[in-house]
């Protein structure tokens, strides 16, 4: 089966370019054909100089920044591989992380696998696990910040999800995946149908997994660790970042809140 990496990159050209390198070594230690598709939403001269150059890589430079959901759909649709592995640029593999992966695809409640995210390239911080907003989860996340004698509970709650996940030995399944990396076959990809591109960044990956799950299908969790950068390489960039994740948040909720759920979660959040 031939693996299709699609990878967006937005001014991180570098860490686009490291991101290829990496997939190609870990393919060909797998034994996993491979092709590397670069979507560039950067628009930007020095960005093509150095992705356009790199050989064995299809490079798609866009006119105007599509998003992430943009880029990884146009990535898609230039794609030939029988099953898709969409991702940052910004990451580090640890060895061996890709044979798990393709193997949970083989599951038969499988829709989607991912990894296990950590921060650091020891592995020892690991990331929050992906929680899907629900109007009570929703509730719960703004009585936690109230001074409400709330937060021990919730908290516990919380751990409840989080530990299974970031104490896993084998593949479990979970509610959804972090979007930062995550294989699937195109049939599946096809059935559920592309990110959402009205959302500038951020949800769009928390919108795909809630429609994965109304196919019926399931979100794998595999236990093969994968680090983000440490590198700053967006310092200057978290206010439009920011605003992205604000629009982005809103968005789902218009999507996916009934009218009572989202006046319930504003007043709530005004009053506490």
């Amino acid at each position: 089966r031939l693996l299709s990496a699609v990878v967006v990159n937005y001014r991180s050209g570098a860490l686009a370019a490291d991101c290829a390198a990496a997939l190609r070594r870990e393919c060909l230690a797998a034994g996993a054909p491979l092709e590397v598709v670069i979507v560039d939403n950067s628009a930007d001269a020095e960005e093509r100089a150095l992705l356009g150059t790199i050989e064995g890589v299809r490079y798609l430079p866009l006119e105007t920044n599509a998003g992430y959901a943009g880029g990884i759909d146009r990535g898609v649709e230039a794609a030939s591989g029988d099953v898709l592995l969409l991702a940052n640029p910004d990451l580090r593999f640890f060895p061996g992380f890709l044979p798990p992966l393709l193997a949970a695809l083989d599951r038969q409640d499988a829709g989607a696998a991912g990894p296990r995210f950590t921060w650091d390239e020891e592995g020892r911080w690991l990331l929050p696990p992906l929680w899907l907003p629900t109007p009570a989860n929703e509730l719960a996340k703004i009585l936690a910040r109230s001074r409400l004698r709330t937060r021990g509970p919730l908290l516990r709650a919380w751990h409840a999800l989080a530990r299974p996940q970031w104490e896993a030995t084998e593949t479990i399944p979970v509610p959804g995946l972090v979007g930062a990396l995550f294989v699937v076959r195109r049939p599946v990809w096809d059935r559920v149908g592309p990110l959402d591109e009205r959302y500038p960044l951020y949800f769009e990956d928390t919108d795909w997994f809630v429609r994965l799950a109304r196919e019926g299908l399931g979100a794998l969790l595999v236990p093969a660790p994968v680090s983000f950068t440490s590198e700053d390489e967006h310092g200057s960039l978290l206010c439009p970042f920011l605003a992205s994740f604000l629009e982005s948040e809103g968005r789902y909720f218009e999507l996916h809140f009934p009218p009572a759920a989202r006046a319930l979660r504003r007043v709530a959040g005004a009053l506490l």
